[in-house]
């Protein structure tokens, strides 16, 4: 009795498969491998019946999965895989049977290739009035060969791995790894890894099969002959994978981590980084205004994006309604709508009525006031939610005393995803929204946050964390945000504090002029070198009015092998000679001189840290130098030394893995010569390295340019500072590159140059080392004043303005005068 009622229900459930895929109308197209892009196990869920997708990375399933409705469409995995599949509950038909998988069923002209599947479907229970099941990792049932002229292979180039069981008490089953039943349709080069099942249970009709393999260690029972068993050493053997790949030209198989095969994702590496997708602009209406957002309800299915902040001046009329929502996209691109402003008595309020679409990188800030009973659900972007809203805050002020939901993103969210989001409420009933759909809350709220000091108490329903004023202004929010927000615009410190997704461009106006004259006028009788070069490249040398001590000084740390810091001391002293414009192998000395080129060239860099490496090729280019027949290494060789110093990131470090901006700066400078220079014969390179080194200033001015905050400003470890700013632009002055206009170099907030000017006193004094300081800082104001210096040289030349060289300085004399002393190698 039992086969009998199974061998029913098996053919109830074909024929009526067959009559739902709808026998009596023409064929679905055959699309091409296009379509929207899936990129979240929310955006998967959405997917619709007909519709055209591809995975854009890799996704991983939280919670217990819900089959998905019959998919007759096209789904391309792109090479991609789906993990933490988990099922233990089917759909029910209606007529008895339950069906199991990631799509309940697989139907007409549905397509699913280049995709893996990774879970299990563990049944423990059925239904009251089930009385047959199916399930399988892919679908319950596949019957997609209704009408295929083309004999295309409908799925193929999928892999499944995991477990399907059953413990319920059921009448009839079938179960299969790919599928519980798989009838009139053609598969081709897949294979399945599953405990407990064969590929597949029910093979009933036409099925043609080509390449098709199951683990026969992970189960030993019967299967179809189309279908090849391969033990487990088998299938993760090299041949597998040259058998896999002969029999297609769409992916390439790999070696997993785990041993079997995988596909390599077009353009990766073994490690499977996702591809990047690039986003279709050709259609997206641009909106720079608050006529034109209103004109979204004449469109509301199209997609929008925002080109500036949006002040609205008069009370507003909700875009869409809950007959007709609003189902395209709005990309705030980082811009802000202000002003939002309502007061009435309609069932949902918010900027949106209703949402079925995606809202993302906006911000929104308003009042809303619900004056009668007819309100509902009020949001600042939307009443009802119902779609995606992802990398955006609210900001909003509501009163509520008759709405039953609100939140400062979204009032009733009860079929919506937030992601990625934060909110700042007064008033309303949820701190972000109110509503969940499931039991598990990462199924409408991921990584969402709420100003709980603002709210006034603490709501943490459906995961969303509650955070204090300071800790949503900290710059942990600001990491937690960016960690999560994908291929979303990045999150910023804002004006007021608060985590903003575009920086407000700062112009810094001072009298720049002034500053210079009054940090020149604290160095005219200075002996250190630094301010020497500093006031010889501003034109004030005839000034400096201690000139013959710094000499003394000079020839001083020559003879002074002794000290720990010889090296850079010697290194800096040498440029400063040279700006002074005496010849550095020939530094007076009462009746003789001293040789500082010899002195340097017994040094082997071979043995210091990297900043005295730079500044040994400042030093030998500072007055174009020749290296001293004796010399350790010569400057080709500094060159290579400094190369290899180089991180895998395009910067330099004094230690550690990761480039450093001030090291990276300093680094780009000593190379500014040989980057600039014409060819490798007129800075003594091979051409080789000639090569090498343009390519690496190549890579460190990417990596100074990525390494740029959102406000124009640098850090060196965890800390915006000026000294950092102030070494890049005296860096790219020096290569020739105008660090306030470069489009490198300027970002929303600013330009390198205009940032480092924040950090000017209020009394043009001098400089701050953070801007939180309140007094001057010596160091930040001696390395910004050589930062304005050699960007004013800039500007004078129109090129590359190198405070460090001053031109050939070697002597011409045929006499070589008596020249001490002869420095023993360090």
């Amino acid at each position: 009795m039992r086969r009998m009622r199974r061998s029913l229900c098996m053919v109830l459930i074909c024929v009526m498969t067959i009559l739902s895929v709808g026998g009596f109308i023409p064929p679905m197209e055959v699309y091409a491998a296009e379509g929207t892009a899936i990129r979240t196990e929310q955006e998967l869920r959405k997917i619709k019946s007909e519709g055209t997708y591809y995975l854009a990375n890799d996704i991983t399933l939280s919670g217990d999965w819900t089959p998905l409705e019959s998919f007759r469409g096209i789904l391309d995995g792109n090479g991609y895989k789906i993990t933490g599949l988990s099922i233990t509950k089917g759909i029910d038909d209606n007529y008895g049977a339950s069906q199991y998988g990631l799509f309940t069923e697989i139907v007409s002209s549905g397509v699913v290739k280049n995709l893996g599947i990774e879970g299990t479907i563990n049944i423990t229970q059925v239904s009251e009035g089930v009385e047959w099941i199916s399930g399988g990792l892919l679908a319950g049932t596949i019957s997609n060969d209704y009408y295929n002229p083309t004999k295309e292979a409908r799925i193929r180039n999928v892999w499944v791995k995991g477990e399907v069981k059953c413990d319920a008490a059921v009448e009839g089953k079938s179960l299969g790894a790919i599928a519980g039943v798989y009838s009139m349709g053609i598969g081709a080069n897949c294979y399945s890894a599953v405990k407990g099942v064969p590929f597949a249970s029910g093979l009933i009709g036409m099925t043609q099969f080509t390449n098709m393999f199951y683990d026969n260690t992970l189960y030993a029972g019967e299967s179809d002959a189309s279908i090849k068993g391969m033990s487990t050493s088998e299938m993760q053997d090299t041949a597998f994978l040259d058998r896999l790949n002969a029999a297609t030209d769409e992916v390439e198989w790999i070696k997993g981590t785990d041993g079997y095969p995988v596909m390599k994702v077009s353009g990766d590496t073994e490690t499977d980084t996702p591809a990047t997708e690039e986003p279709d602009t050709s259609n997206v209406i641009e909106i720079s205004n608050e006529a034109e957002l209103y004109l979204i309800n004449e469109n509301l299915s199209a997609d929008y994006k925002l080109t500036a902040d949006i002040e609205l001046t008069s009370e507003w009329t909700m875009i869409g309604s809950a007959k007709e929502p609003f189902s395209g996209t709005l990309d705030g691109d980082g811009y802000v709508i202000t002003g939002l402003s309502y007061s009435g008595n309609v069932a949902s309020i918010g900027l949106i009525d209703t949402l079925t679409g995606t809202v993302k990188n906006l911000g929104v800030e308003g009042t809303l006031v619900a004056t009668g009973f007819d309100v509902d659900a009020i949001g600042g972007i939307a009443g009802i939610n119902q779609g995606t809203i992802e990398n955006c805050f609210g900001k909003v002020n509501i009163t509520n005393k008759y709405a039953t939901r609100s939140g400062a993103i979204a009032g009733n969210n009860i079929n919506g995803f937030i992601k990625n989001c934060y909110g700042v409420a007064i008033g309303s009933k949820g701190p972000i929204a109110v509503g969940c759909s499931t039991t598990n809350p990462k199924l409408n709220y991921d990584n969402v946050f709420y100003d709980q000091t603002v709210f006034g108490k603490e709501d943490n329903r459906y995961g969303i964390v509650g955070k204090t004023t300071q800790e949503l202004k900290s710059a942990e929010m600001l990491a937690l945000l960016n960690e999560n927000k994908g291929s979303n615009r990045t999150w910023v410190s804002g004006q007021d504090g608060y985590p903003a997704l575009r920086m407000k461009k700062t112009e810094v106006s001072i009298d720049e002029t002034k500053l210079k004259e009054n940090i020149a006028s604290n160095y005219y009788g200075s002996t250190d070198p630094w301010n020497i070069i500093e006031l010889v490249g501003l034109g004030k040398a005839d000034l400096l009015t201690n000139k013959e001590q710094f000499i003394k000084e000079a020839v001083a740390v020559v003879k002074d092998t002794s000290s720990s810091s010889y090296a850079t001391d010697l290194e800096k002293y040498i440029i400063a000679v040279s700006a002074l414009g005496i010849d550095a192998t020939r530094i007076p000395d009462g009746e003789t001189y001293v040789n500082a080129i010899e002195a340097l060239g017994q040094i082997d860099f071979e043995d210091t840290a990297t900043n005295a490496i730079i500044f040994a090729l400042c030093a030998y280019d500072s007055g174009e130098y020749k290296t001293d027949k004796n010399a350790v290494q010569t400057k080709e060789e500094l060159v290579q030394l400094l190369l290899d110093e180089q991180k895998t990131d395009g910067g330099w470090a004094f230690m550690g893995r990761v480039g450093d901006v001030d090291f990276t700066a300093m680094a780009l400078h000593a190379l500014s010569p040989y980057y600039l220079a014409a060819d490798p014969n007129s800075v003594g390179l091979s051409d080789a390295l000639y090569n090498d080194a343009k390519d690496a200033v190549e890579r460190g001015i990417i990596m100074l340019s990525d390494a740029q905050q959102a406000n124009g400003t640098f850090m060196s470890g965890s800390t915006v500072n000026a000294n950092s700013g102030a070494m890049v632009v005296t860096a790219l002055s020096s290569l020739g590159i105008n660090a306030n206009t470069d489009e490198r170099f300027v970002k929303e907030g600013g330009s390198a140059y205009n940032a480092l000017l924040m950090f000017a006193s209020k009394n043009l004094d001098g400089f701050l080392w953070k801007l939180t300081d309140t007094k001057v800082n010596a160091m930040a104001t001696e390395q910004a004043f050589r930062a304005m210096v050699s960007y004013e040289g800039f500007l004078r030349e129109g090129n590359a303005f190198n405070i460090y060289h001053f031109g050939k300085l070697e002597s011409d004399k045929v006499e070589e005068p008596e020249v001490t002393p002869t420095v023993e190698p360090t």
